[in-house]
């Protein structure tokens, strides 16, 4: 089995083992809908939990079954929850495989490269550094990205002046 980060653990929320989150995955929302398993590697081993509750909007929260206290959630604090990265549905990415992409635009000149992703809650943006060494941020929406193709190594993009 294969597992991936989907958020960082950065804080307790609340007294009864609730866990504040830092995202790093695209379908956060629907991976913490209550009943899904994810999983936590501590003490050398993958552990596994059942989401009781989340809240995923400009901040995130989730309630994990046998985590039921702030004492216990402490323990938590700096390691990453993760699920099994087959399970994620088409039009989905997880951060980690959109690094590194190369970027073209609709005429497939190349433009760059995605050397980061950042999730600002209400957009997420790529950082690329262009074919001149230079850095631009590009939002990942669909206005603007035509096709990601993870497979094929690239990044299709609406042509914007300025990106070169």
């Amino acid at each position: 089995m294969t597992y991936l980060t989907i958020a960082k653990i950065i804080k307790t929320h609340g007294i009864d083992g609730g866990l504040s989150l830092h995202s790093t995955s695209t379908q956060l929302k629907k991976r913490l809908e209550p009943g899904r398993t994810v999983f936590i590697f501590k003490d050398n081993q993958y552990v596994s939990y059942q989401v009781e509750s989340s809240s995923v909007h400009q901040n995130i929260y989730v309630k994990l079954s046998s985590v039921n206290s702030i004492d216990e959630a402490k323990t938590l604090i700096g390691l990453d929850l993760e699920c099994l990265k087959d399970e994620l549905e088409e039009g989905y990415f997880y951060f980690e495989d959109l690094k590194h992409l190369k970027v073209i635009d609709e005429n497939e000149i190349p433009i760059g490269e995605v050397i980061d992703v950042y999730d600002r809650s209400y957009q997420i943006n790529l950082k690329i550094k262009n074919v001149n060494g230079k850095t631009f941020y590009l939002p990942f929406v669909d206005s603007l990205v035509l096709e990601v193709n993870v497979n094929e190594g690239y990044i299709k993009v609406k042509h914007l002046g300025g990106m070169l």
